[in-house]
């Protein structure tokens, strides 16, 4: 309270005195509780019907339709990258391919991975006769 002003704070910020929230609840505007109120609830509530959840877990990823048909793959790295480099390692040799995943030759080694980490790679003739380890000789 100012006591120069004859005034309180919540006056002077707000144009007037602040109310409580049991002023702003009339208590004659509750009903009262009783039997008939309750037995009004109880068939309300066995009035409503269950609502279907949702399934979250039913998105489906792509799988490209030519990977059914490619001799070759690219295989998508899943780890943290320095800036500028290749998302995809490949072109690597499928082969075995079953509905959830694929068996692949990465540098000599048979590796299964999902299918939803592969995307199918298209390429010329020529190129496809190359193999992971020759182009390890080439690097070199």
């Amino acid at each position: 309270m100012k006591e120069d002003l004859q005034s309180s704070c919540s006056e002077l910020v707000y144009g007037t005195t602040l109310r409580l929230p049991c002023d702003m609840i009339d208590v004659s505007d509750i009903p009262p509780c009783d039997i008939e109120f309750i037995n009004d609830l109880r068939h309300s509530m066995q009035q409503l019907n269950p609502v279907a959840t949702s399934a979250h877990c039913t998105d489906r990823f792509y799988i490209h339709p030519s990977l059914k048909s490619s001799s070759h793959i690219f295989l998508r790295v899943d780890r943290v990258q320095p800036p500028l480099r290749q998302p995809y390692t490949g072109p690597h040799k499928m082969l075995c391919r079953t509905d959830k995943t694929i068996t692949v030759d990465i540098n000599g080694r048979k590796t299964t991975v999902s299918l939803d980490r592969v995307k199918p790679a298209h390429l010329l003739p020529e190129t496809v006769i190359s193999t992971s380890s020759d182009q390890k000789l080439k690097k070199h």
